[in-house]
């Protein structure tokens, strides 16, 4: 999972990958540069604990299927700025 947060003030956008058994599950809503189209909808919050965070998630795949739930990171490498 990778959340965006860009500078400019718009809207978060995020990436998602799940696979369970034999099956994947992809949201990307991430829009720059040349790249316009998505793949699934979705919103992540994000709520800093400690030195790390808790992500929740509600989007839909690609395929229309659901995904709910949180993802709690412990703590974070240094932040990397990406795309300027």
């Amino acid at each position: 999972m990778t959340l965006w947060q860009p500078k400019s003030g718009s809207a978060d956008m995020m990436t998602l990958h799940v696979s369970i058994g034999g099956n994947r599950y992809e949201v990307d809503t991430v829009k720059g540069g040349a790249k316009r189209e998505t793949k699934g909808a979705g919103k992540t919050t994000f709520q800093k604990t400690g030195a790390g965070a808790v992500f929740t998630i509600a989007a839909v795949a690609n395929g229309g299927e659901k995904i709910i739930g949180t993802i709690k990171c412990g703590r974070f490498a240094a932040i990397q700025a990406e795309g300027g």
